[in-house]
């Protein structure tokens, strides 16, 4: 074919190389199952392929560094690291290549095309690699063939070198004998191995004296260096897959029995690390720490302890984009992925929602009228939506995963193929009308012509095909050399364009006949559209999109995808073109310009992020915890450049429907990176060396175990810096997996790195926190305490004076309490459990809530609490974000002692306030390494006349002092924020909603984890409740997850049948009254002379208080969602009568509906009795389910 990519772009690129400019990572990952891993010499690195075709470099934390650019759409089969850790190695059928660490080629080792299997030496100096006809090469590092031989008549499975570099062996496919060979320095054959059964893999001991082979039937061999066999012994009761050896943990297999063991030389097990599938690959970090491995048709790379727990996954959250829909209207577009279907809102306001068919979706599809969705995939199902999401109807297309799938322009027919090759179609509601061809022709496409009366099929034999829509007979076959599979009709039914497997396009006009062929097209499994004019085709090649006309003249190719394009529709406009690829990618191009307009990535199950080519982003809280920057191959969070990027309404701004400009960000100036870190241990001393770059070099933090145990504003610029590690004992874990992590500043402050970590085994550990060190510190081996659960549960309702008081803090205080205990004393034993409950409730029995008696609880748990055990700390109240005079902005917690919001006097502060600064310090002194802080706060200080009006959000103070306060204390930090009083006093359940959806996560969480409460899940479950349950209340908004960097979640509690979580029951809601008094004469309604409204709102808010206890809640706001509002008027009759006359109005949603009349009339010496009155009557018209 013709080459129709622009060379402007191969000019441009080494111009923006040249910057520092960040790039937004979206953790799309591999869209697919994994073909390897390597793991780089410094454990910094990841380098992982897949058989998306795509190769990708990780670091330690699993973001990801870079793509590498792989030529040809074939799949990486082996990848490796040099062993200065700066070169990176692919194999595959296209050949062995060397890259640097920026994903950039920088040689292809000429005749390695057809490569099995490649291998850096352990110098380095040298690439080892063999092909699928038995032949071995060896190259030096400058591309120089050193050797060559074909020792094979078959594919060489794998190769490896000696530990010390002396040696190369290799094994050959076969299926029924085993062949290996030994080869020495100077490539001379010193060993010829046979064996009974196939050999699969294997790996040198690393003493250098021996060869270990694994077999098909789960046995290991150990040879000598001259080819004899020393030993053998079944480990595996299936074929082992990967070997892997260390010189102190011994050797690790995996296999197909869904296990990866540890084990010696006398075929003793050590561990077993228990897969869900057949363990693909397994390799041990270099430092012996962990184990890595990978399972089949997996996307995740498992990183376990030693004693078999996974402490880590490293996977991307992406799904492969198949198939793209979009509505009539063009407001929606309807996507297949390899992760189900979903629908895209262009207009923005509700971007992403999933379809329920759960499996693989391979082909979407509206009707003409935008009504129904169809939708079919790997199941053989085809499923169609009525209303967004109600599943209409299902039906059994009695075959395997669907292929194609087409609706007819009039919305009568669909047409379906299978895998299976079976082509049937039905009736617009899916009943089948009548199978197609038979079952030998192989359909693997199908489409409509305009008018339904033609179908054009294409056949895996020979070619495609016309048939008679109603009568099913065959009208013409279009001959092509090879299977065909893919067909399209143009709209005007005009042409047709069809493609081959021997990758050539054909067009062909409406009666059949061949119009043109074009060949060297590249493969693709989705489908080429005609633009609505029929003027234009969007033909996907590679991870291109060729546009042309149908007289074969090119128009544009879109040039932007990572991955192989799918599919490629234009919008019912024909304005825009949206494609989807391997990369998990959804693009949307102009079809005028040929720029890209945007990108859609879907993450996970329902998260989702919105790009532009700018830079300019918008994502879903879930999206946005998962996404990052990188800068020269380092990963930066999110928050250190959101200011620069983040553009909230981003899609709806792109697709034009808003008016909202876009931020020019391309003046911003390159970034300013900290110091480079190196870092070592010797003996008990950290060692940190720190090298400038262009930022400069500020202030930097020491952790241990994700705690900070050092801190320095670095005024005078150190470079080498030393701790004694012996000084922070107590935060020590039993075992050899301590990680002591630094982190670094630029100078200016605002940009700081990852947390560059190194393991430590002290030789001491288990001591109380409060303890001095022993003269004689004790062994690593000692036994380890059982974990213990620290709990302290602090609510303050009650203020100085009445202006700040709060209804439910206490309540949801001693509600969380006893949730904590009872679930806490479930996992860990109720001897094991410490809660502690401070509240401003009178006559409670516990101690207030001083700022003084939390000081004094956290310093007596920092004196009992063990590195292994858990703390949790819950506040509710009022919480402020303010900055002292020449300080930063810090987050205060306001205790009872505080009775306005002004800060500024620092006695007011030193007495009653609770700054981040202050907490830090408090909780750093606990040795606990779990840790959970929750924020349950009222945002005091911000008045909203209308709640409506506005979303709220912590502010950007706050977030940034929770986050730091997160990264100083290795916390995991849960923090909500109403707007104002009444936001936060705004539920239907007696609690404040973030307690309540915390309440209600336990339970739902532990039903769906075997009874255990796992942290993470359960703020992730409080996240996504939060909003739903605060629908209609403008001033509280979604909760915020700050995670510890590197922390791994941990459970905090059990709930069964035996254990009383006390969540409280749904009420009616109340909002504020609109009482006045209307002249007799004039029929004006003046403002409430008497003070009814005040007087109902006040029993209202007496009544709501009682929290739990309470039949009802009352939101001080004009209107709710779903909800109840007195609307009333009154009129004094003589000298002293009132006649009260009004309504109870249900709103519910944009509709409100009259419950009933309230009526009273009386003297005004008798008012008292008209509130209660009323408010009865208002009860009697409530619902019967409502009293």
């Amino acid at each position: 074919m013709q080459n129709y990519a622009p060379l402007i772009l191969w000019i441009l690129l080494p111009f923006f190389a040249l910057g520092q400019q960040p790039r937004l990572i979206v953790p799309v990952g591999h869209t697919s199952y994994l073909n390897y891993f390597a793991l780089s010499p410094d454990g910094r690195h990841i380098l992982t392929s897949s058989s998306d075709r795509t190769t990708r470099l990780w670091d330690r934390d699993g973001h990801l560094v870079a793509t590498l650019k792989e030529s040809g759409n074939t799949e990486v089969l082996a990848v490796d690291f040099s062993s200065d850790g700066q070169h990176l190695l692919t194999c595959g059928r296209t050949g062995v290549k060397i890259w640097n660490l920026s994903g950039e080629q920088i040689l292809d080792l000429s005749g390695s095309a057809n490569s099995n299997h490649a291998i850096f030496s352990p110098d380095g100096q040298r690439i080892a690699a063999g092909s699928t006809n038995g032949t071995i090469t060896v190259w030096g590092i400058d591309g120089k063939r050193l050797w060559r031989d074909r020792p094979f008549n078959a594919t060489v499975l794998e190769v490896a070198f000696s530990p010390d570099g002396k040696h190369l062996a290799a094994i050959q496919q076969d299926f029924e004998k085993g062949i290996a060979g030994i080869w020495d320095s100077q490539y001379k054959k010193t060993a010829d191995i046979q064996a009974d059964e196939s050999l699969t893999c294997l790996v040198f001991s690393p003493e250098n004296d021996a060869l270990l082979t694994g077999s098909i039937n789960g046995r290991i061999a150990v040879w000598g260096m001259d080819g004899s066999l020393v030993k053998d012994f079944l480990l595996h009761y299936y074929e082992i897959i990967s070997l892997a050896a260390h010189p102190k943990l011994g050797f690790l297999s995996g296999s197909n029995d869904n296990t990866a063991v540890l084990f010696n030389l006398e075929g003793e097990k050590l561990q077993v690390f228990e897969h869900d599938a057949a363990v693909r690959m397994a390799r041990f970090s270099n430092d012996g720490s962990e184990i890595l491995t990978f399972g089949d048709e997996s996307e995740a790379v498992l990183f376990w302890d030693l004693q078999g727990n996974v402490r880590q996954r490293l996977n991307g959250y992406g799904a492969d984009v198949l198939s793209i829909a979009p509505h009539p209207d063009g407001s929606r577009l309807l996507v297949g992925t390899s992760n189900g279907a979903r629908i895209w809102d262009l207009s923005g306001r509700n971007i992403l929602k999933a379809l329920p068919h759960h499996t693989r979706v391979d082909e979407v599809a509206y009707s003409p009228d935008g009504q129904r969705m169809y939708t079919a995939g790997w199941d053989g199902r085809l499923d169609i939506f009525y209303n967004k999401d109600s599943l209409m109807q299902r039906a059994n297309t009695r075959g395997l995963e669907v292929v194609s799938l087409a609706v007819s322009r009039d919305g009568q027919y669909v047409l379906t193929s299978n895998g299976d090759n079976r082509a049937i179609l039905w009736d617009s509601l899916g009943n089948e009308i009548r199978e197609m061809a038979a079952k030998d022709y192989r359909t693997r496409a199908a489409a409509f012509s305009p008018d339904g009366q033609t179908i054009l099929t294409a056949s895996e034999l020979l070619d495609a095909r016309l048939w008679n829509t109603q009568t099913g007979e065959l009208i013409k076959e279009l001959p092509h050399n090879t299977g065909v599979e893919a067909a399209v009709i143009s709209p005007n039914g005009k042409y047709m364009l069809t493609r081959s497997k021997d990758n050539i396009i054909r067009l062909w006009d409406s009666q059949g006949e061949l119009l043109w062929k074009d060949e060297g097209w590249e493969r693709f499994e989705g489908r080429a559209s005609f633009s609505p004019d029929s003027e234009i085709m969007a033909i996907p090649n590679g991870k291109n999109i060729v546009l042309m006309k149908p007289d074969k003249t090119a128009v544009d190719t879109l040039v932007g995808h990572s991955g192989e394009v799918n599919t490629a529709v234009f919008s019912p406009d024909g304005r825009l073109i949206y494609s989807g690829s391997k990369d998990g990618m959804l693009k949307i191009w102009n079809r005028a310009t040929g720029e890209e307009v945007g990108s859609l990535i879907q993450l996970g199950s329902s998260d989702w992020a919105v790009t532009s080519p700018s830079g300019l982003f918008d994502a879903s809280p879930g999206a946005m915890r998962l996404m990052y920057y990188s800068i020269n191959n380092e990963a930066v969070s999110l928050s250190q450049l959101d200011e620069r990027y983040y553009a909230p309404g981003l899609l709806a701004i792109l697709m034009g429907y808003s008016d909202s400009d876009l931020r020019d960000v391309s003046k911003f100036d390159s970034v300013k990176l900290y110091p480079e870190v190196d870092l070592k241990i010797a003996g008990d001393e950290l060692r940190v060396k720190l090298k400038e770059r262009n930022g400069g070099i500020g202030k930097f933090s020491i952790q241990v175990n994700n705690k900070e145990v050092y801190f320095s504003e670095n005024e005078d610029k150190q470079t080498d810096i030393r701790l004694n590690l012996k000084d922070h004992a107590k935060y020590y874990q039993p075992g050899p997996d301590n990680s002591v992590a630094v982190q670094v500043y630029n100078e200016a402050g605002w940009l700081k790195s990852s947390p560059i970590r190194i393991n430590y085994a002290p030789d001491y550990v288990g001591r109380r926190g409060g303890q001095e060190e022993d003269a004689t510190p004790g062994l690593s081996f000692q036994a380890v305490k059982d974990a213990e659960l620290y709990a302290v549960c602090i609510g303050t309702s009650n203020y100085d004076g009445e202006k700040l008081d709060l209804l439910y803090p206490d309540k949801d205080a001693q509600a969380m309490n006893q949730a904590i205990q009872a679930s806490g004393a479930a996992l860990f034993g109720v001897k094991a459990v410490h809660a502690y409950l401070l509240t401003t409730e009178k006559d409670s029995g516990q101690p207030r809530s001083t700022k003084e008696n939390i000081a004094a609880t956290l310093k007596e748990i920092a004196g009992k609490a063990l590195s292994t055990d858990v703390i949790l700390v819950y506040f509710s109240g009022h919480g402020i974000a303010y900055a002292p005079p020449g300080e930063e902005s810090k987050f205060y917690y306001l205790t009872g002692a505080i009775g306005s919001t002004d800060l500024s006097d620092p006695e007011i502060r030193k007495n009653g306030a609770i700054s981040t600064t202050e907490l830090t310090q408090w909780v750093k002194d606990i040795a606990a390494l779990k840790q959970v802080l929750i924020f349950d706060a009222c945002n005091s200080g911000k008045v909203l006349e209308d709640l409506g009006s506005a979303q709220k959000d912590l502010n950007a103070d706050q977030i940034l002092a929770l986050e730091r306060m997160k990264d100083r204390t290795g916390m995991f930090v849960l923090s909500g924020s109403a707007a104002d009083k009444s936001s936060y006093e705004a539920s239907r359940y007696g609690q404040g909603l973030l307690t309540f959806s915390l309440l209600q996560g336990m339970e739902y969480v532990a039903r769906t984890s075997n009874g255990y409460v796992d942290i993470s899940r359960l703020f992730q479950y409080s996240l996504d409740k939060v909003p739903e349950l605060a629908e209609g209340i403008g001033g509280m908004q979604t909760p915020r997850m700050a995670p510890p960097e590197g922390g791994q979640s941990f459970y905090i509690g059990i709930v069964n049948d035996t254990v009383a979580i006390p969540i409280a029951q749904e009420k009616p809601v109340f909002v504020r009254p609109d009482i006045k008094i209307r002249d007799q004469e004039t029929g004006v309604d003046w403002e409430d002379p008497l003070g009814l409204e005040e007087e109902l709102a006040q029993h209202f808010r007496t009544e709501s208080a009682k929290g739990a206890r309470s039949g009802m809640a009352y939101f001080n706001i004009p209107k709710y969602s779903d909800s109840y509002k007195i609307i009333a008027r009154y009129e004094k009759k003589g000298k002293d009568a009132i006649a009260f006359t009004g309504s109870l109005i249900h709103f519910q949603g944009e509709k409100r509906s009259k419950a009933g009349d309230l009526r009273w009339s009386g003297k005004e010496s008798q008012l008292k009795e008209l509130v209660p009155n009323v408010i009865g009557q208002a009860y009697e018209l409530l619902k019967p389910e409502e009293r």
